[in-house]
């Protein structure tokens, strides 16, 4: 018996000399382009998440974390390491998580190294920042999941620690600010946690989504969590297993009563060959938007023996931002929506729409909520209904009141700018799917329409709930805005982000900027 085992031992350590038949295992890394410094506040910083010794991928997911106190995310861009043809799932953002996927339908990679993705961050705060990866997968052409790690990026501050204000004013971080957010305790024990540690509570009808999250753990065969949360802000909507545990594995369905969700999940003769990775998603339905927390009850770990193995864990904290009073006075300078037209018969239909939101996953309207905002019309615009119109997922639509937008406007060579108020009772219990600023008419007058929109906002009369278009968070916006649905009866349409002009119609007919030329006398 000895002897064989002896063979064996050898016949293992000579496969340690025979490198050309072990395959590398590929990894999968986020490196920063160019400088690994943060660049300065305001600006915006590029990540590549690439690939070595990749052999055989036609796709891949894979979900980064990092500090939505330092980085906002901005938008991410397929790599060119998968083969042409290859498509990508559009990025699921939430809370300081990414989740990002792409295949190649009958193709594979015909490298081993390259670029995944790029993702695009603007930052928010100089101050040290790490970016993680929470799970990662590759897969063949038979969609068979290809062995790999990860490797994690630190990047570094520059300058002393500093952060932008909702002002766009640069400061310096106080302690405080760096103790907002509860420490994730790293020893010789794996860490269970609550993800995102420090989260903004969506609007009332809206998802929280949150992630058990395991670290620095080995021999991991099974886990069992109890999690309280206040049941007077959330409702417990959904669960689903991590890929933390091997394939196989299976969950205990979740148990969730009065506040809290017990769930558990085990392998049977398999352990996790990861330290690192997610146990499970959670959703929750908000009920009313109020800081709360998500803590962990209890918490275990075991092996393949079914031993308990040590762990601590950590909760997370969910908060609102003080909510700002309704912008009621478009103050002067600064950037909004512009839009002209001609029109170019009488008494013929109008419609021109372009978008300003959209929400994919729809947006409930709730009762006793408005949608606000600022509107003003050039003196010749021969059209003075228009502004905000809200889409619903049912088809329909509600718009301003003409009659109310043609009273609220001054004609006055100037013009001037009107607060209007469109209340959400109507269609409460929908969900709105877009928000568009223009005009529709049934029966329109020839000539010019002209108008600026802005300051547009979700409000409960009071307070803002959700800035959809504000000219302070717009300084810099130099988009080119797109027709939305069909447009009927108009020509020579510009839509766009500028200053506060807007179009006069002088006696030769040509469209130029408000004010700035007269009529020939």
């Amino acid at each position: 018996m000895k002897r064989n085992r002896f063979a064996f031992l050898l016949f293992v350590t000579s496969l340690l000399f025979l490198p050309v038949f072990v395959s590398a295992q590929a990894v999968i890394s986020a490196l920063p382009v160019g400088d690994e410094n943060l660049p300065d506040i305001g600006d915006l910083l590029s990540v590549n998440i690439d690939i070595a010794d990749g052999k055989g991928v036609a796709g891949f997911e894979f979900k980064l974390t990092y500090s939505d106190a330092v980085l906002e995310f901005s938008e991410a861009k397929l790599g060119d390491f998968l083969p042409a043809g290859a498509f990508a799932v559009p990025p699921r953002v939430e809370g300081g998580t990414i989740l990002y996927g792409a295949t190649a339908i009958g193709a594979t990679a015909v490298g081993t190294d390259g670029t995944l993705a790029t993702f695009t961050f603007k930052v928010l705060a100089q101050k040290e920042s790490d970016l993680t990866f929470l799970s990662a997968k590759l897969s063949d052409a038979v969609a068979k999941e290809i062995t790999s790690t990860t490797k994690a990026v630190t990047i570094k501050a520059e300058v002393e620690e500093q952060k932008l204000t909702e002002n766009n004013e640069i400061e310096q971080i106080k302690d405080d600010d760096n103790q907002e957010a509860d420490p994730i305790l790293v020893g010789d024990s794996a860490v269970l946690s609550v993800n995102p540690a420090k989260v903004v509570s969506p609007s009332v009808g809206e998802t929280l989504n949150i992630v058990v999250s395991i670290a620095n753990a080995t021999d991991v065969a099974g886990f069992e969590f109890k999690l309280a949360y206040d049941d007077t802000a959330l409702e417990f909507s959904g669960i689903k297993l991590g890929s933390y545990l091997p394939t196989g594995a299976f969950a205990v369905p979740v148990k969730a009563e009065a506040g809290t969700v017990l769930y558990g999940a085990t392998a049977i003769g398999a352990k996790s060959v990861k330290s690192n990775g997610e146990l499970a998603s959670l959703s929750f339905n908000v009920i009313i938007a109020k800081p709360s927390a998500i803590e962990f009850l209890s918490a275990k770990l075991s092996d393949p023996n079914a031993k308990e193995i040590p762990s601590s864990n950590v909760g997370a904290k969910i908060i609102i931002k003080e909510a700002e009073p309704v912008i009621t006075e478009r103050q002067s300078g600064g950037q909004s929506l512009n839009l002209q037209a001609t029109v170019t018969e009488e008494g013929q239909p109008v419609n021109l729409q372009t978008i300003v939101s959209e929400y994919k996953e729809g947006k409930v309207a709730a009762k006793g909520t408005f949608i606000e905002y600022q509107v003003k019309f050039s003196q010749d615009s021969a059209i003075k209904t228009g502004g905000v119109y809200i889409h619903t997922d049912k088809g329909n639509i509600l718009g301003p009141d003409g009659l109310q937008a043609m009273r609220s406007v001054e004609d006055t060579e100037d013009s001037t700018w009107t607060h209007a108020r469109i209340s959400l009772d109507p269609i409460a219990g929908e969900k709105i799917v877009a928000i568009t600023t223009g005009t529709r008419i049934d029966s329109a007058p020839k000539g010019l329409f002209s108008m600026l929109v802005d300051n547009i906002q979700l409000t409960d009369g009071d307070k803002i709930v959700e800035s959809i278009w504000l000219s302070k968070d717009k300084l810099d916006d130099q988009s080119d805005l797109k027709v939305y649905g069909d447009q009927v009866g108009v020509e020579q349409v510009k839509m766009d982000v500028a200053e506060e002009k807007v179009s006069v119609e002088p006696k030769d007919k040509m469209l130029t900027s408000w004010g700035q030329i007269k009529s020939d006398k």
